[in-house]
């Protein structure tokens, strides 16, 4: 059990030509603010069985936490867990909990400024939209339920042999994120330019207008998200001598079984989907790593692994790349131990020079540098020394 009392604080000052709007955008304000937090931790695991048929050991792990924040109020999450040990071979393992996310100092107190979103909308032949975005005081933490499950296997018959099976299922409330913002305006501006739903707090908020043909509102990052998502994790690993040398191999492959997240009022399925700038959620993604040591070397190979997707945004026809494919990188390292403290190292990333696949909807990037490797085939040299 332990006790924790926690403060920060953050300030943000533009400078005299943004505050007083003498720049291309509209006046923009400072801010400052802070937080105080007292949080409270239990934790207990309780031995239920040893040593008997089919349980060589089962524990029971638990845990509670409480906050106060000064900001929002206070709660309390827990989490629930059971480890089964059948045998030497044979090990269930499963965890249900609660869990938070308290909005950072910069989510609450980072400012403000002036975007220029791509917006479309009857009212105006202007493709912009002159939006308010930043931090907002107000925002809660985020909240969600979480279950996973899994089995881990070690054969006798197989010495250094391991597989692990896990499933997992989370469910987030409250997420923290600016709604997208054709539907604030789709939904806050009348087609013929006035303001229309002021009951919804969403327009509220949004308090927009249509100025010279100019749509201009607020869209501060807010407590509107819901995220969904499941799916199933397994890795084989393998270890074993041959020939005076220690090899070792694993695999690790995740299979997306769902990511639901909140767009536009409803929830999207983005399995199996790329996009613009939410990221990207390949069905399946997988890793290899081979790893040869001898005494004073050694050498390591990475396949890496990223299933094809579907541009969530266009249809086959409606765009160049309604799709991309699958890619394999290849990465090859090794070191060499001259002494006890010195260490000469290097590799090649992307050994193959693998270009990433062409996509069209992410800016003028022509693909995605969050998800594919931009930079081609790479390698580097490093030189490690133990003073």
């Amino acid at each position: 059990m332990y006790y924790e009392n926690c403060s920060e604080s953050a300030f943000f000052t533009p400078g005299s030509v943004a505050q007083l709007g003498l720049g291309a955008d509209d006046p923009v304000e400072g801010t400052a603010g802070s937080f105080n937090v007292d949080e409270v931790y239990l934790e207990l695991a309780i031995p239920l069985l040893a040593d008997v048929a089919f349980a060589e050991s089962v524990e029971l792990s638990a845990a509670m936490r409480y906050f106060d924040y000064n900001t929002f109020g206070d709660d309390t999450t827990w989490k629930l867990g059971l480890t089964w040990k059948v045998n030497d071979q044979v090990m269930l393992r499963g965890v249900a909990s609660t869990a938070f996310r308290a909005p950072t100092v910069d989510e609450l107190f980072g400012g403000t400024g002036v975007s220029f979103d791509d917006v479309k909308h009857p009212s105006t032949s202007q493709g912009q939209a002159l939006v308010t975005v930043g931090s907002n005081p107000d925002l809660g933490p985020e909240e969600a339920d979480t279950f996973t499950a899994g089995v881990v296997y070690e054969p006798e018959a197989i010495e250094g042999l391991s597989l692990t099976l896990d499933y997992y299922d989370i469910s987030l409330t409250n997420a923290i994120e600016k709604i997208d913002s054709n539907f604030v305006a789709a939904t806050c501006l009348s087609p013929s330019g006035s303001a229309q739903n002021g009951d919804l707090a969403l327009c509220q908020k949004a308090n927009i207008s249509l100025e010279a043909g100019q749509i201009k509102f607020t869209n501060l990052i807010d407590n509107v998200g819901e995220v969904n998502t499941s799916g199933i994790d397994f890795n084989i690993a393998y270890k074993f001598e041959l020939a005076g040398l220690d090899i070792s191999t694993s695999l690790d492959t995740s299979f997306l079984s769902e990511f639901e997240r909140e767009a536009a009022g409803q929830l999207v399925d983005y399995k199996g989907k790329i996009t613009g700038s939410l990221g990207s959620y390949a069905e399946i993604k997988s890793n290899l790593n081979i790893s040869v040591r001898a005494d004073n070397w050694s050498a390591t190979y990475q396949a890496r692994y990223i299933d094809g997707m579907d541009d969530i945004s266009c249809e086959a026809g409606e765009c160049l790349a309604p799709s991309v494919p699958s890619v394999t990188y290849s990465d090859i390292s090794g070191s060499y131990y001259v002494t006890d403290n010195v260490t000469l190292s290097g590799g090649i990333n992307n050994l193959f020079d693998k270009q990433a696949p062409y996509y069209s909807n992410y800016n003028d990037s022509n693909t995605d540098p969050y998800t594919y490797d931009v930079i081609g085939r790479y390698g580097y040299v490093k030189v490690k020394v133990i003073f």
